[in-house]
């Protein structure tokens, strides 16, 4: 998943993606959140996946509506900083 996002991005050059799920907000909120972590880990070499949860659900709070889905983001964005 992250591999087509980051695929994604890299054919927008500089314009933007949109990601758009049936209900709006919890796989598109999956990959908002996966987004900006991964370009935190490349800005910053850390993985801040509570502050960008924290700041994507103030905007839409309910994106990543789960334990079960806050983990899977933390999972795919740990296996990430390790590759």
């Amino acid at each position: 998943m992250l591999n087509f996002l980051i695929d994604a991005q890299d054919s927008a050059g500089d314009g933007k993606v949109l990601v758009q799920c049936s209900d709006g907000f919890t796989r598109s909120g999956f990959f908002a959140v996966i987004g900006y972590t991964h370009e935190r880990i490349k800005r910053d070499g850390e993985l801040a996946v509570p502050d960008t949860v924290r700041v994507t659900k103030y905007r839409c709070h309910r994106v990543i509506p789960n334990e079960k889905q806050y983990l899977f983001s933390f999972s795919v964005m740990s296996l990430q900083m390790n590759m």
